[in-house]
């Protein structure tokens, strides 16, 4: 058959536009058939926190006692290649060889058989590896198994910083106060998602969990203690702050100092009249102050200045 110019140019567009057709819907094709193949799984929820260890289930179970695991990959997402594989083709099943892509898990990955089921470990896990995992097992002739595994990441909270009513920081020492004070102390915990819970601790004893959300990504406890007491005295409040079972919380502490005034004062040498001429060493004791008090000696009215003193601490009252 003979074809002028016109119709071969027609014709090989149309061959061209009928290939490319095809093409688009191969590839449509290819990509509903690939979700359609993870989505009625059955999926395992796992929770993991950030920068700690994690572990992703796998059932190695064959279906039937003659059946033998032969391979197992992991695949994150919808990735072609796997990031990970178990392979005991050319072994006993427990003794399979271990591979771990380099830009994904590397070395922090395990994939641990012991366990029932199985699991892959994860080391120091990161924020950006949160997504669904699929495990697909493949046996000696049985048809291959996929499970998949959501990873949801808890970011813990990175600080906490214990300031008073000024909005000074306080790091460590809180005070001094004075007896009867009321003091207030806020706790500002940062970072953490979800949000985190802030409590504040006295000793070991709970003594506040009413905390709120100010900012995004900032959560701050308020307290308010007192009137204070002498007890109060070297008091340790600690304030944690903790999204999670599984890291410690992040805390700060702080120690209640206080001052004191004399809750006796009384001259303790002289128990007769005094005698004209006569020379008389005369001692003062001031009991329960903190710090060490001031004292100093009056005739009347007057001030006595430039006498001999000596000063001595006998004990803590």
């Amino acid at each position: 058959m003979m074809y002028n110019c016109n119709e071969l140019s027609d014709r090989r567009f149309l061959l061209f536009g009928t290939l490319l057709i095809f093409l688009q819907t191969r590839v449509l094709t290819s990509i509903k058939l690939h979700t359609s193949t993870i989505s009625p799984l059955d999926t395992t929820q796992v929770l993991a926190v950030e920068g700690h260890q994690s572990f992703f289930p796998c059932d190695l179970t064959p279906p039937n006692p003659d059946e033998a695991v032969y391979l197992v990959l992991w695949y994150k997402e919808d990735q072609g290649e796997p990031l990970y594989s178990y392979d005991a083709r050319n072994s006993a099943w427990n003794l399979g060889a271990r591979w771990s892509d380099e830009f994904q898990f590397g070395s922090r990955a395990y994939f641990e058989l012991s366990s029932s089921p199985a699991k892959m470990r994860v080391e120091n896990i990161q924020k950006h590896e949160a997504g669904i995992y699929r495990c697909r097992v493949d046996f000696k002739s049985a048809p291959t198994r996929n499970s998949l595994v959501n990873v949801s990441l808890i970011e813990p909270p990175t600080s906490t910083t214990i300031i008073d009513f000024r909005g000074q920081e306080v790091k460590t020492i809180a005070g001094p106060y004075q007896q009867d004070s009321i003091i207030t102390l806020t706790c500002v915990s940062s970072g953490g998602d979800p949000s985190p819970q802030v409590t504040w601790w006295k000793e070991n004893e709970l003594i506040d969990q009413s905390y709120e959300k100010t900012y995004q990504h900032v959560v701050q406890n308020t307290i308010k203690i007192g009137p204070l007491s002498r007890s109060d005295l070297g008091t340790v409040l600690t304030c944690l702050s903790s999204n999670n079972n599984i890291s410690v919380p992040v805390s700060s502490r702080v120690t209640i100092d206080m001052v004191f005034p004399a809750v006796d004062v009384s001259i303790t040498t002289i128990g007769q009249p005094l005698s004209a001429g006569t020379v008389y060493i005369l001692s003062c004791e001031a009991a329960g102050s903190r710090p060490d008090p001031l004292i100093t000696w009056w005739l009347g009215s007057d001030k006595l200045i430039g006498e001999e003193q000596v000063l001595e601490k006998n004990k803590d009252i």
